[in-house]
């Protein structure tokens, strides 16, 4: 199919001196942060958090220093949730630095993940000047966008900057979580982490994933956050979990995983309906386990019915009160295909046991006549003695 290409100006290359000492400045502007007194700390943190974040987004050093850089702001924010536990720190100095923080990461990101192809009239319109109310901030080209079904390639340098930015986003958000972040930022990181998991770059998708687990596990910002936990909303994910033809088992994985992370979130009274949906997701990758050609051993189909199966009876284990009252939302073709699996799969088991069973029995029976054997050989070369 045709390709669209969204192009960025090639970043400057950068010496291994340079990195090496921005490298260390930020370790020293983190440790002084970690150390001061709490007088100065927060004065220091916005100071340290304005270069990591400048760093961060910084086409010359966002591939060899991102990873420190994230390092880093995970450090500067635990330490100011550990002082705020004190109440050594005021808390509307700590809101600023707190939201400036994340809306110098946000508002530098473009809407829309590389590899997610968006409809023209979406474009130029849904972009950050929709949620924040500046057109002025990170418009794009209708010319830009491509045709859902269209495919649309992303360049190595665009999917790092942009997992660099929700990372460093979430790891603010969930590392100093007293903190209550603006609707403006929040709104806006809840829709980039569903267009994260709507790309077509396992990369970004599996990190969408891995923010959308992080911001469902913590109380206090999930109420805020639009993410899939409904009925209505649970629709992007499914469609994303279940596009296993164009996706990696890593992908799979996190998104049946973050799936389940709702229903660990969940209150009691609402966690069977969550259930339901997650099985009603998860199900339809469950393989027809009589076809031999499709469930040949290693095919991507048999790795994917594996993956959903050992997920579906891990969820039964943890929940099997809301496990059963969610067999019974199920379609009957849907409840059929589960069951079909999971007594194929206990089947599989006691075959395998059986088998196992018999190995050993091999194998105790062949130490026997060894025994034997050797007795016998004995028994002969010291026949002779008296």
């Amino acid at each position: 199919g045709k390709r669209a290409q969204l192009t960025r100006p090639t970043p400057k290359k950068t010496t291994p001196e340079t990195v090496e000492v921005v490298s260390k400045v930020m370790e020293m502007l983190t440790v002084l942060v970690k150390t001061a007194p709490a007088e100065y700390q927060l004065h220091l943190a916005a100071v340290t958090l304005n270069v990591l974040i400048g760093v961060l987004r910084d086409p010359t050093f966002e591939v060899e220093l991102s990873g420190p850089v994230l390092v880093n702001i995970k450090s500067v924010m635990e330490c100011l949730e550990k002082s705020a536990s004190t109440e050594q720190l005021d808390p509307k100095f700590m809101e600023l630095i707190f939201n400036g923080a994340i809306g110098s990461l946000l508002t530098s990101q473009v809407a829309f993940a590389p590899g997610k192809a968006i409809e023209p009239t979406v474009a130029a319109t849904e972009t950050l000047d929709f949620v924040l109310g500046d057109p002025k901030v990170g418009r794009r080209d209708a010319k830009a966008a491509a045709p859902e079904d269209q495919e649309v390639d992303a360049s190595p340098v665009d999917i790092t900057r942009w997992c660099n930015g929700l990372l460093g986003a979430m790891l603010i958000m969930t590392n100093c979580a007293r903190v209550e972040v603006l609707p403006k930022f929040m709104n806006l990181f809840g829709r980039m982490i569903m267009s994260s998991i709507e790309s077509n770059v396992a990369k970004i998708v599996t990190v969408g994933y891995q923010c959308l687990k992080s911001i469902i596990l913590i109380e206090s910002t999930t109420t805020s956050l639009t993410m899939p936990g409904t009925e209505s909303d649970a629709s992007t994910t499914a469609r994303t979990v279940v596009k296993d033809d164009k996706v990696g088992m890593q992908v799979l994985e996190e998104g049946i995983q973050t799936l389940r992370s709702l229903a660990t979130a969940s209150s009691e009274e609402a966690r069977s309906g969550v259930i339901a949906i997650i099985m009603s997701t998860v199900v339809p990758l469950l393989h027809d386990v009589n076809n031999k050609n499709e469930m040949a051993s290693g095919s991507k189909a048999a790795q994917v019915h594996a993956l959903a199966l050992n997920h579906l009876l891990g969820l039964g284990t943890q929940f099997p009160k809301e496990f059963r009252q969610g067999l019974a939302y199920l379609s009957v073709e849907r409840r059929t295909r589960l069951e079909t699996a999971i007594r194929q799969s206990v089947l599989e088991q006691q075959e395998e046991q059986k088998k196992q069973q018999e190995r050993e029995q091999r194998e105790q029976e062949r130490l026997a006549r060894e025994r034997d054997r050797v007795k016998i050989q004995l028994t002969s070369s010291f026949s002779g003695f008296t």
